[in-house]
């Protein structure tokens, strides 16, 4: 099956990166979406000289405030006969995509811009690790498992969203076909964000938990992540402004107060780092969720003694960077070689691929 995969990769792309920002150039363009996503895709066309008119975002809040200089406004502001190009930039682009067919506009657009400046469409790169490629494919546990990862490599391969439709699952972290929950639960959540895994947690297990760490280095996230689990009792839970990585110490962050913070070398604020192995005391992980931004490596290598102690279910995000596809699940197979690797995909593009390892 792999083999189709990379007799793709010698094929002519439709249309690369450079060729799509080229043909932009002397247009106006609405970024619809103006979270982490569009946010980033506004930089690189302003970088590239295109004009960006707006952001189009639902979310009330955000309408009449300014992005990176671009005002946020409401769909209605623009005319379904504009001549401005309306790129989405969310990650369940289908959606919005009928929608704004069914309401007139024609001028649309889904070109992943952000994922492709990022290299995930670099064919090179796929040619380069098909080994560890096929090795990840022998070790995946399940049928879904392989069809999750073939259709994400045929979509890297020709920027067909037909092939990611295909393996859309729900459920994201609590996957009912690869493990359940029982009430002694210890729940690690790396990258807590505002708590709304953390509460889905608690929503699972009835309320019935042992105890919760959860980690979250943004200070406007952790702050409104404090005011989301004052019900949550004290003794049963303990939150850490700092990130999950291999070592204690303090390291560059780019603080944006959404979901897509992340640590640069260029970020403007520092944050605080913990190994989760220094952390762990009396109450043991039964289940990781890592979802911090590319940092997942270093917080597996941060957790490897618990990882061995105490074998928790794992479920850690794959997609920050081009490599983790197949990169995290086999450093997950190293740490501990117990562990049985399944893979799901929650989006309809390449945003929340999780590898799950029990």
């Amino acid at each position: 099956m792999l083999d189709s995969v990379f007799r793709l990769l010698d094929k002519k792309k439709e249309l690369s990166y450079p060729d799509y920002l080229e043909s932009l150039k002397n247009k106006r363009v609405a970024v619809y979406g103006a979270g982490g996503v569009g946010v980033s895709t506004v930089g690189i066309l302003l970088d590239y000289g295109i004009k960006v008119t707006c952001f189009i975002d639902d979310d009330p809040v955000k309408q009449e405030i300014s992005i990176e200089g671009v005002t946020v406004n409401a769909l209605n502001s623009l005319s379904p006969d504009t001549e401005d190009v309306i790129l989405i930039c969310v990650p369940n682009f289908s959606e919005v995509e009928k929608r704004l067919m069914a309401l007139g506009y024609k001028n649309i657009h889904s070109y992943p811009l952000m994922m492709s400046k990022k290299g995930f469409y670099d064919r090179s790169l796929l040619k380069e690790k098909q080994e560890e490629i096929y090795r990840l494919y022998a070790l995946l546990e399940d049928d879904v498992s392989k069809a999750v990862l073939l259709n994400i490599l045929y979509h890297r391969a020709t920027m067909d969203f037909s092939y990611i439709a295909k393996i859309k699952s729900d459920n994201q972290y609590f996957p009912e076909d690869i493990f359940g929950f029982h009430s002694r639960e210890c729940f690690v959540d790396g990258g807590a964000y505002r708590g709304e895994t953390l509460q889905a947690f608690i929503d699972k297990v009835k309320g019935d938990f042992e105890y919760i760490y959860g980690f979250e280095p943004d200070r406007r996230n952790f702050s409104m992540l404090i005011q989301n689990t004052r019900h949550i009792s004290p003794y049963k839970m303990k939150l850490f402004n700092a990130g999950l990585h291999s070592h204690e110490g303090k390291i560059s962050f780019n603080s944006l107060g959404n979901s897509a913070s992340f640590i640069s070398e260029d970020g403007g604020e520092l944050i605080a780092l913990l190994a989760l192995d220094t952390v762990v005391k009396e109450f043991k992980p039964s289940y990781i969720k890592l979802d911090i931004e590319g940092a997942e490596a270093d917080a597996l290598l941060g957790m490897k003694n618990t990882l061995k102690a105490c074998q928790p279910k794992l479920a850690i995000s794959s997609y920050h960077k081009p490599e983790d596809l197949w990169e995290l699940p086999l450093l997950i197979k190293a740490l501990e070689p117990s562990y049985r690797l399944y893979m799901r995909h929650y989006t309809h593009d390449l945003h929340e691929t999780v590898c799950y390892g029990v």
